[in-house]
């Protein structure tokens, strides 16, 4: 029941103090000297560098000091968000969603036989959301929106950096799963894929918003990179939430053909490599690009959706006793299907709102795209927002990782949710002449 917990535990028990203490002596030290107004930056920075390394199991007790510390940089997240000075934005009343819901869902598992597992998950999740809400209370401009994203990518280099040497320059044996798929330093493909994506998101945002034509190079070879390794996983999913982002950032792209013709270069050429790489690699590139349901999962959702979910509609696996909170006992295998999971832990009690949060948010989209030109925001860059949150909710269909997990995916999904709500809230405030104009909208 606890076997995860204890494995974590155990390589816990083998680590040497002394460096612990003085990376933390090191940081105490930046701290210090830092001015205040870099706390958020150094802050989100750590934070996504420090839980996508918990990722890569083979990087052993880094791995697993990683997990087992995940709250620390969550917490310095809101600690440094909260300080940070400035004026404050309002937070929508949906975002709360977010923020009650890892407790109901606490709650409706805590007879499982799991239930430890879950808690922590569920821990993750909800300072996860209250971090988000914090900086996203700081997002009241342009310029503070690309603060945060350019903290939020800086930290997503070092896990680049892994990924990059583990695709090109290490040994392809240590690099890959049981079923010969790339797992870089012990990384599951479906457990880094969404950091992956992440990743293709803070990418296409820096290419679109720095005027160097330099840096613009540099992001290109990044994103062919990161297509590399995403062909090199063998995944359909990888490849659905990869064009979610992709596709439509490349239709604004034909206005800039340079560029589009040198990110089609770059993925092709990346493509190639990984085609002559062997067997192996070509093996992979087939198995992303076979659609068929081999696996069976939607017949497993399906069953859970006719058969598991209508015998406890309301709340799910409360009151139960000894079922597990990843698969029902009749059915032997998980859903593989976030949204399906959280309606197995908790009914529709915990569903609803949840799906109220996604209609909201996509409603949110469907205002800005309408009306873009009424921001003081440029359409390419709603369009990027708007794209990486469909990623994330497409993700939800092959992962409960939005919601549940030791991962970033939860901050970037409620970040990113929270701040659409907002702008679209600021836009109709500023149309009705309802309020004081507060983020984005421009004085009409």
């Amino acid at each position: 029941m606890f076997y995860r917990i204890q494995a974590i535990l155990d390589k816990l028990q083998t680590i040497d103090p002394m460096p612990i203490g003085l990376l933390l002596a090191v940081v105490g030290l930046l701290l210090i000297f830092t001015p205040r107004r870099y706390y958020l930056w150094l802050a989100i920075a750590s934070f996504a560098a420090w839980l996508a390394i918990g990722r890569f199991t083979s990087l052993g007790q880094v791995a697993a000091v990683s997990k087992a510390t995940f709250a620390v940089p969550l917490l310095a997240v809101t600690f440094a968000a909260w300080m940070h000075p400035g004026r404050k934005n309002k937070i929508p009343w949906l975002y709360w969603i977010y923020i009650v819901s890892p407790l109901w869902a606490a709650v409706c598992v805590m007879s499982t036989t799991s239930r430890f597992l879950v808690w922590i998950y569920l821990l993750c999740s909800f300072l996860s959301a209250i971090a988000a809400m914090q900086v996203l209370r700081t997002i009241t401009d342009r310029r503070s929106l690309s603060y945060v994203i350019n903290a939020y990518s800086a930290g997503l280099v070092i896990p680049l950096a892994i990924i990059f040497l583990a695709a090109f320059i290490g040994s392809s044996e240590h690099h890959v799963s049981v079923m010969g798929r790339f797992a870089p330093f012990g990384a599951q493909p479906n457990q880094f894929i969404p950091l992956l994506v992440q990743m293709i998101a803070m990418a296409i945002y820096q290419f679109h918003t720095h005027k160097n034509a330099l840096y613009k190079l540099l992001a290109l070879p990044i994103m062919g990179i990161l297509v590399v390794a995403l062909l090199k996983t063998g995944s359909r999913q990888g490849i659905v939430l990869a064009a979610a982002i992709l596709l439509p950032y490349g239709i604004v792209m034909i206005r800039r053909p340079i560029y589009l013709v040198l990110f089609l270069a770059a993925a092709v050429g990346g493509a190639s490599w990984v085609i002559n790489q062997g067997e192996g690699s070509s093996k992979q590139i087939r198995r992303a690009s076979d659609f068929s349901d081999s696996s069976g999962r939607v017949d497993i959702a399906m069953i859970y959706i006719s058969d598991v979910l209508p015998q406890r509609p309301l709340f799910g696996l409360l009151g139960t006793s000894g079922f597990p909170h990843h698969l029902d006992p009749s059915i032997g295998h998980s859903p593989h299907n976030g949204y399906l999971e959280m309606l197995y832990w908790g009914g529709w009690s915990l569903g609803l709102p949840l799906l109220i949060a996604v209609v909201a948010t996509l409603h949110a989209i469907f205002r800005l795209l309408l009306n873009y030109s009424q921001l003081n925001i440029d359409g390419p860059t709603i369009l990027i927002l708007s794209s990486a949150m469909g990623s994330v909710y497409l993700c939800g269909f092959f992962s409960s990782l939005i919601y549940a997990s030791i991962d970033s995916m939860e901050f970037f999904h409620f970040l990113l949710s929270g701040l659409l709500l907002a702008i679209s809230r600021d836009l109709k405030n500023a149309r009705s002449e309802a309020g004081p104009l507060e983020m984005y909208p421009q004085a009409l």
